[in-house]
Order: structure tokens, then sequence, then C-alpha cells
């Protein structure tokens, strides 16, 4: 799982900054957001938790077809298999450098780019938090999309349809999240609910994408 890590990041770092092409995309999200609604801060203010969390998701949609398609057109996912390296470990590995290369620098620019909308220091706070509550489940469900679809030649618009339905319960309790935590801190009810919630996709998405890979290799 180390080399299949490292490799990854290697990877990504000689690709001339592909690996960035989802935190450009959220960065102008948020700011041709903020540059259409003429820089009303109250309305920028109520409406900026939604937004980032939408911006979050769509920035992650950006390469989920791209998890294990690589993989799976060299032939990598084969030769893993027949040198008796479990889907399990694969899954992992990619899983972890998804969230690592994608997702979490993300979160990092977050707190910069809520300063567009005028957010004071616990609703920031509470926006990262909840960001890192629902990563787990952003990164199964892109996860499970890029399985279903790593064998497939363009597949970007079934990535939505298919992560889209899986997301919606996330994307509720994380927005809900993100308003109760100035208020209530750590134990709001929606923070639980939450990470019980990252805690399902987990149990739950896991064993499908090891599935999904499986039978792709079968097939393929």
């Amino acid at each position: 799982m180390r080399a299949i890590i490292a490799r990854d990041i290697k990877l990504a770092m000689r690709s001339g900054g592909h690996w960035a092409l989802s935190l450009i995309f959220f960065a102008l999200f948020l700011a041709l957001c903020g540059i259409a609604m003429g820089g009303q801060m109250t309305r920028l203010s109520e409406l900026s938790l939604p937004l980032t969390w939408l911006a979050f998701i769509f920035a992650a949609l950006l390469s989920v077809s791209q998890i294990f398609r690589g993989e799976m057109e060299d032939g990598s996912l084969a030769q893993f298999k027949l040198a008796g390296i479990g889907m399990g470990t694969v899954s992992a590995a990619k899983l972890i450098n998804y969230a690592l290369l994608t997702l979490l620098p993300l979160v990092v620019m977050t707190p910069l780019l809520s300063q567009l909308f005028g957010l004071n220091g616990p609703q920031i706070a509470g926006l990262i938090i909840s960001l890192l509550i629902g990563l787990p489940a952003v990164a199964i469900y892109m996860g499970l999309s890029g399985a279903l679809l790593c064998g497939q030649k363009t597949g970007g618009f079934l990535a939505i349809l298919i992560s889209a339905p899986l997301m919606i319960p996330t994307l509720i309790f994380g927005v809900a999240a993100a308003k109760a935590f100035p208020d209530s801190g750590i134990m709001a009810a929606e923070l639980r609910i939450l990470f019980g919630l990252s805690l399902v996709s987990v149990a739950l998405g896991f064993p499908a994408i090891i599935a999904a890979l499986s039978a792709n290799l079968e097939t393929s």
C-alpha cells in the first residue's frame, strides 16, 4: 500500500499540475459566485456554506473517473491481482491518494476562500470541520463511481449520475453541521449525524468498490 501511495504521489508531481485542476475549479467557482451576487455581504454570508459544499463536491467530481482508470488501462490492476495483492489494498491506497491529492487541498484552501464571503472565525471552523468529517463519505462515493466506470472509455456524465444521489445526504447534513457549529460546537447533533454517515459510507461503500474492481477485471 505504501508503495502504491508513493508511486501515485510521484506521478502526480510529474503531471505538470494536472492534480491541481480541482483546486483551480474550486477557487473559480466560489469567486464567480461572489461576483455574480454583486458583493452583497449579507447575501454572500447566508449562502456561503452551501456554496462551499457544492463547490467541494463539484471539484471532487472532476477527477473521479481517473481514480482507477489508469491502472485498469495499463494493466496494473491485473498485475496486482496476479501478484497476490488484494483489491482491498489497492482500493485503500488509491482512495488515500485521492483524498490527499484532491480533497485535502480543497479543505486547506477553504479558509482563504471563505474571506470572500465575510465569514467569522467560528463559521470558518465549522465549515472546515464539517468538510473533514464528510471527507471519507465523499472519497468513498467518488471511489465507487470511479470503480464502476474504470472499464469505460468515457464516464464523466455517468459518474455524476451515480454519485449525485449518494452525495445528497452528506451534502444536506454537511451544510447543516457547518451552520450548527458556531452555536453548538463539536457536540452538535448535525456533526454527529454527518460522522455517522461517513462511517456508514465506509462500511458499505468500500466492499462495493472492491467488488466493482473485481468485476471489471473479470470482464476486461
